[in-house]
């Protein structure tokens, strides 16, 4: 008998992939990304709408295995989470599944408003002063304007344009 030992090598699918990280960039899109392994072929994507994420064909995101991270999830739905599980692929098998992440399509907030000039530059309380600039609410009362700390009452707003009255009590000083 020969008592000569050799070494067996088993080949086994990769390891699950790492540093998993899910991003609502709009209202109807997560981003997926991870960190890419050596070896590996592929990737699946799998996604459910509550915590615990199955790995079956019903959860998986794409039929084929996809080249790799990132992934853009689009076309969901606004306010709904949306739980992930990426695994990795080669020829010997999938790997477990990474750690679940999770993320929630939302619109995104509005731009803030600002102010890019204001006429006429100087007046008495009482004058009426309008303030050019970008994403001005058109409803009057969601806007605020001071001048020098003292409020305004706004008469008319579109998104690029205020008018506005000085009020009692303002004095010189910034318009904001």
């Amino acid at each position: 008998t020969d008592t000569t030992a050799t070494a067996f090598t088993v080949l086994l699918p990769p390891d699950p992939p790492g540093d998993v990280s899910a991003k609502a960039v709009s209202a109807t899109q997560v981003n997926i990304d991870w960190t890419p392994l050596k070896g590996a072929s592929g990737y699946n994507l799998y996604r459910a709408t509550l915590p615990g994420v199955v790995l079956n064909a019903t959860n998986k995101i794409t039929a084929a295995p996809f080249a790799g991270p990132p992934y853009a999830d689009t076309g969901l739905t606004t306010g709904i989470p949306y739980y992930y599980v990426v695994t990795a692929l080669n020829a010997y098998g999938e790997s477990l599944g990474s750690k679940e992440v999770a993320a929630v399509p939302a619109t995104p907030p509005p731009a803030p408003p600002t102010v890019t000039g204001f006429t006429p530059t100087n007046g008495p309380v009482g004058t009426s002063v309008t303030i050019s600039g970008n994403n001005f609410s058109t409803a009057p009362t969601n806007n605020t304007v001071t001048f020098n700390g003292s409020p305004a009452i706004i008469s008319v707003a579109t998104t690029t344009a205020l008018t506005v009255t000085v009020p009692a009590g303002a004095t010189t000083g910034q318009i904001s």
